[in-house]
């Protein structure tokens, strides 16, 4: 090649240099610089030690006497009596609870808000009980009232007799009736509330002697003393109020029994005629009635 006068030309051997020379700087940058491995160990990281410390806590030894003593205090019996709730600490002897009302464990639950209100009415069918008897007591102090004695009289065994009563014979039927699906104990319901509904409307209206502070009594007490008719007013409103509750609960009760239990009427005949025929005690009183109506 030396031989070529080409290449012996001084500008291309010039040029030529300075390519092979810019080729060597280039090969220089990209060329990878070496890998210095260390193989000494890496120094060690300070470890902790956490020590797990278990506290023993003393033993108190359970006195007898105060275990005892919680028990009687807040445990009550969940299948026992509980009604009316009577506090723990008044209970005593024959002073406590002598009926079972769970709701939530003896009713279905399409009837379980309906027995609900009907416990809440009974309770306030009772305070209107009480309360007209407050108010007869009041319209004493009315000197120009007729047969106001006898209406406190009557108030009085009213609130005794009734007040309890408004549990007994109304919404314990109810209650059994719906425990049991018992249509004589529905047909006993019905009974009473017509009672009820009867009681208000008569109650609230006051007629003077027949034990209802209402509307008349109030406005014959109202002549002489404004502040008492004012209170025996209440009381006819009371009386107003729970005739429309009882009605209404009725009414709802009715819905109950013809559209869920699917019975009728003839069907309470027969469950009824089933029970009196099924009682021992009916048949022996039968039974010794018959006898000596035929010795004599």
């Amino acid at each position: 090649m030396s031989d070529n006068p080409f290449f012996n030309d001084p500008s291309v051997t010039q040029a030529s240099q300075g390519v092979s020379g810019s080729i060597a700087v280039v090969s220089h940058v990209l060329a990878p610089s070496p890998v210095v491995v260390s193989t000494s160990p890496a120094p060690a990281q300070p470890t902790r030690a956490v020590e797990a410390v278990s506290v023993a806590l003393p033993e108190v030894p359970a006195d007898p006497e105060e275990s005892e003593e919680a028990k009687s205090t807040f445990v009550v019996d969940a299948t026992g009596p509980n009604y009316p709730p009577i506090p723990l600490w008044l209970r005593c002897g024959h002073f406590k609870p002598c009926y079972r009302v769970h709701i939530t464990e003896d009713i279905p639950l399409y009837a379980q808000i309906t027995v609900s209100h009907a416990l809440r009415l009974s309770q306030l069918i009772a305070l209107a009980w009480f309360w007209n008897f407050v108010c007869a007591l009041i319209a004493l102090s009315c000197s120009s009232c007729t047969r106001i004695v006898p209406t406190v009289i009557l108030a009085g065994i009213f609130f005794v007799l009734f007040g309890t009563g408004s549990f007994l014979c109304w919404f314990n039927p109810l209650y059994v009736a719906l425990k049991k699906d018992s249509s004589v104990r529905f047909g006993w319901f019905f009974f009473t509330s017509g009672f009820q509904m009867l009681f208000c409307l008569l109650f609230g209206i006051g007629i003077p002697g027949v034990g209802g502070a209402g509307f008349w009594l109030a406005a014959d007490v109202m002549q002489e003393n404004v502040v008492a008719g004012l209170f025996i007013i209440t009381s006819g409103l009371v009386w107003l109020a729970v005739g429309v509750a009882v009605f209404l609960l009725a009414k709802r009760v009715l819905h109950i029994y013809r559209h869920t239990t699917g019975e009728t009427g003839r069907d309470a005949g027969d469950e009824m005629d089933a029970e009196i025929m099924g009682n021992a005690s009916l048949q022996n009183v039968a039974k010794s009635a018959f006898v000596k109506f035929f010795s004599n």
